[in-house]
């Protein structure tokens, strides 16, 4: 089902409109105009959707700052709970209270000598402990987990992330007044690296939801969908009134966070990022009739 800020007319009457809007703007107008700033990160909007991941350096000092992104002012450590880290060799009958009471063949052959597969627990409170995923590990590095640091919505919110891409159909700066405009979000989501209180943290923002504002007073979303290039139509508006405006994309992401090569754990909370707002001239057509020019 095709998502629109308006009723939608019949397929055939729609896509027919569509062709002849393209055509009757080149005609009229010429040259295309800038429409987006250039591609985040490489990502490609050419097909469907967009998928391709980006990884962003962070600084890993308090106090220094992003110099991109929208959920972005100070890109330093986090402010959130330390975790304290157990491991317990991945073998039946091996517990928090007897870590190493067996030795198993998948404990063994899982990870390169002579690293062990190792389950990981996490606790706050040092009392209530809870499973993490595994991680190979030297029996060295798998005796004393140490406190680390973790994320909070705010931490997750100051990070550079990057906004996402926009392409309007047609894709020369024009819109006509009653057919539909295209629109497509990106969906690249970022993998972001930094040091917080010595340790390594991966932190990771994927797009959950996107925005749209028109710049004629109607907005669309939060959807699920980012919409599709065209024939498919994922998204579309249409305008009532010609004039100059923009169009605003405002994607919604969710974070996950990794300490030191860790299981990754959930932020708890999203962020919003603000695309550049595109310009976009909305032309009104009609008809008149002409002497026929073979006389």
């Amino acid at each position: 089902m095709t998502t629109s800020s308006r009723a939608l007319v019949p397929e055939r009457f729609r896509v027919l409109a569509y062709a002849l809007a393209v055509v009757l703007v080149v005609l009229v107008i010429g040259a295309p105009s800038a429409q987006a700033a250039p591609v985040t990160c490489g990502a490609d909007l050419s097909g469907s959707h967009v998928d391709e991941g980006c990884i962003h350096p962070m600084p890993g000092t308090p106090g220094d700052h992003a110099e991109s992104g929208g959920g972005g002012g100070e890109g330093g450590g986090a402010s959130g709970p330390r975790y304290r880290y157990r491991y317990v060799v991945a073998c039946t009958g091996n517990d928090l209270n007897e870590p190493n009471a067996t030795l198993c063949e998948e404990a063994t052959t899982q990870c390169a000598a002579p690293r062990l597969l190792y389950w990981q627990y996490r606790s706050q409170d040092g009392t209530t402990w809870q499973y993490q995923g595994t991680r190979c590990l030297t029996r060295q590095e798998a005796q004393d987990g140490e406190a680390l640091p973790g994320l909070t919505l705010e931490d997750f919110r100051r990070l550079p992330i990057p906004a996402q891409e926009v392409l309007l159909e047609p894709g020369n700066g024009y819109a006509l007044v009653g057919v539909p405009l295209n629109v497509v979000a990106g969906t690249a989501p970022a993998l972001l690296q930094t040091q917080l209180l010595g340790a390594a943290v991966s932190v990771r923002a994927t797009p959950v939801a996107w925005h749209w504002d028109f710049g004629d007073g109607t907005a669309l979303g939060p959807l699920a969908d980012p919409g599709a290039a065209y024939p498919a139509l994922g998204t579309t508006h249409t305008y009532e009134r010609g004039g100059t405006l923009t169009v605003t994309l405002t994607t919604t992401y969710a974070g996950e966070y990794s300490v030191d090569g860790g299981a990754f754990a959930p932020v708890p909370g999203t962020a919003d990022v603000v695309s550049v707002p595109v310009p976009l001239d909305v032309l009104t057509g009609g008809g008149a009739l002409v002497q026929d020019p073979t006389g």
